[in-house]
């Protein structure tokens, strides 16, 4: 699983370098077009100016504006086929990126899916260890349990109305102080599962 999503996360960097790097070529030809666009506005407004001057002019003046206008008309052409060019290499750099962006979509949907199995995977993992440990910790108060009574039994055994009375304050201190949890800090946290259980001295085995 981690081969695989490191994997699409190198392969999801790179798409996303080559989109900047489309990017960046994009913008570049788009200034160029620009200035095509705008060179043929310019020579196309001289030579309206050019053909208008040319009313009522002398054969000089003639020649030179139409030398001119060819001039520009060879501006015009030259550009409106750079234009064309630019044009061309825009749309292909436009399918170039939607198709870039549906791949990087493709490759972002599968790392986002490796993720999600990757954190339940995490979960699973840390959940089985929480319920041993609350297991584990259940288990040892059953016996720890267990172990005081026995503790009181032999000793009430051994040394009887004696036993007994050293024993009585101090239970009637552990059931008061287990019996108000809330005197002590503790409050109820609310969970949706029932996490309540009865703990009583108990042995196994």
């Amino acid at each position: 699983m981690d081969t695989q999503l490191t994997t699409a996360t190198e392969r999801a960097a790179h798409l996303r370098n080559q989109l900047g790097t489309l990017d960046t070529q994009k913008a570049k030809t788009e200034g160029k077009l620009a200035e095509e666009h705008a060179t043929i506005r310019r020579a196309a407004v001289k030579r309206g100016e050019l053909v208008e001057s040319l009313i009522g002019v002398n054969e000089a003046v003639s020649r030179s504006a139409h030398k001119q206008i060819d001039d520009l008309d060879s501006i015009i052409r030259v550009s409106e086929r750079m234009a064309e060019s630019l044009q061309k290499a825009l749309a292909k750099a436009v399918q170039e990126k939607e198709a870039l962006i549906v791949e990087l979509t493709e490759v972002e949907r599968v790392i986002q899916a490796e993720e999600r199995a990757k954190g339940l995977e995490a979960f699973r993992i840390k959940l089985q260890q929480a319920t041993r440990r609350v297991g584990e910790s259940l288990d040892n108060a059953r016996a720890d349990l267990k172990a005081l009574a026995v503790l009181e039994t032999n000793a009430v055994e051994a040394y009887g109305i004696n036993a007994h009375l050293i024993a009585e304050p101090i239970f009637a201190d552990f059931f008061q102080r287990q019996g108000n949890l809330a005197g002590q800090g503790w409050t109820l946290f609310h969970t949706t599962r029932n996490m309540q259980f009865l703990i009583r001295p108990m042995t196994r085995g």
